[in-house]
């Protein structure tokens, strides 16, 4: 939960993005979909990338005092250029004792990895320069022999300075995140982030998650997953698996791959129950608990005054303004989703929502303007989308 959740007119509630909360939820998630990432490609490194010195040889180089992405931009075309395409993690920042730009690189090799090899700080050759501290990474060609450029000069992956390449563990991970949790004011933080996401990172091994549930007769009853190598420790110095959770447009993918598997794998058979799942395929988004309990209040409060048996049936002044605050909620909650929903959705939202406004007039409810407009749109809306449904059939 949102220490200080930014609070719209309709009085929606959204994450701050800026508390402690915030930062670690998607810190976890990054974490999470690149350890996800490296299960499905070749190889995975962490690489970090500095300026040396300038054109002409000054202490400073002149790339070293701003984030200049179009840099990793250009080094990602570079290797993709000569066989090697990789999907990516970039987090860019000043270093604390200089003040040097520099970027740190989780790099996920989809093909194969080029050699890792080039010259240490005295200029010596090194066949293998995984293990030096920093080095100049420079190209080969197919009889392992340095390549150099027209001009005489090196050809190097990155010829800006030098770069350290390492294994991805999870703790490498959230090193390149760190400048988000440094304890610093909005002024002095600085820094980049950038990825891949089309498709988001780890969507392969989602997919194939998906895919196992299928296999396995299954589905899915949260949106935690781990990764049996990475442990987290206790506070009687044990340790358990590590918890991720799966969120936006990933979340929304591999539930697409599950019921789409599902519904070709077993196509008689029903899914197992899963609120998780169902309630996905009915709104046509992920349900999070806060418009569970604003169905689930209407629904309430519908029955806490049928109980009282009174003729006829009304809504006392408190909860009429609370079921018409939730129905606007609701409506603008499904209103301003990111993604487009299905036609099957809209039609299941919008009858849905209509029913139970009915209800809330059945019971006394006042016909306020913003309802009255809101069921205007979702009658006029659940006709029109019918008809052109019963068009095409």
């Amino acid at each position: 939960m949102c220490k200080s959740p930014t609070v719209l007119h309709d009085g929606t509630e959204t994450a701050c993005h800026r508390c402690s909360i915030c930062i670690e939820r998607a810190v976890d998630d990054w974490c999470g979909r690149n350890i996800a990432e490296s299960k499905t490609v070749v190889a995975s490194n962490a690489i970090t990338l500095t300026y040396g010195r300038g054109r002409f040889n000054e202490v400073l180089h002149e790339r070293a005092v701003l984030l200049t992405y179009s840099d990793v931009q250009k080094f990602f075309k570079l290797l993709r250029r000569h066989g090697y395409p990789v999907r990516y993690f970039v987090t860019g920042e000043f270093g604390s004792e200089k003040g040097r730009a520099h970027w740190h690189v989780i790099v996920h090799w989809l093909k194969a990895v080029p050699a890792i090899c080039g010259r240490d700080q005295k200029g010596k050759w090194h066949d293998n320069a995984a293990s030096l501290k920093r080095f100049n990474w420079q190209r080969i060609d197919d009889q392992k022999r340095p390549v150099f450029l027209q001009d005489g000069e090196p050809a190097d992956w990155w010829p800006h300075g030098f770069v350290q390449v390492a294994g991805v563990e999870y703790e490498d991970v959230r090193y390149n995140c760190k400048y988000i949790l440094k304890a610093m004011g909005d002024d002095e933080r600085q820094g980049h982030l950038a990825m891949s996401k089309k498709p988001p990172l780890g969507h392969a091994y989602f997919r194939q998650l998906a895919e196992k549930f299928v296999e396995q007769g299954l589905s899915p009853q949260g949106v935690k997953y781990t990764f049996p190598e990475v442990k987290q420790k206790k506070k009687d110095g044990s340790s358990r698996p590590r918890e991720f959770r799966l969120s936006g447009r990933s979340l929304e993918l591999f539930l697409d791959q599950y019921i789409a598997t599902w519904a070709k794998e077993r196509p008689n058979q029903p899914r197992p129950i899963s609120e998780l799942v169902d309630l996905y395929q009915e709104w046509g988004r992920v349900v999070w608990d806060e418009d569970r309990v604003t169905a689930n209040r209407v629904a309430w409060i519908t029955e806490r005054v049928m109980a009282r048996g009174r003729d006829p049936l009304t809504l006392d002044g408190r909860d009429q303004r609370d079921v018409a605050f939730r129905l606007e909620k609701m409506w603008r909650n499904f209103a301003t989703r990111k993604d487009m929903p299905s036609v099957g959705a809209y039609m299941r939202f919008f009858d849905r929502w209509h029913r139970m406004y009915c209800q809330y007039l059945s019971l006394g409810g006042q016909r306020e303007p913003v309802l009255e407009a809101m069921a205007d749109d979702a009658e006029w809306a659940f006709e029109h989308i019918n008809g052109e449904t019963d068009g095409e059939t």
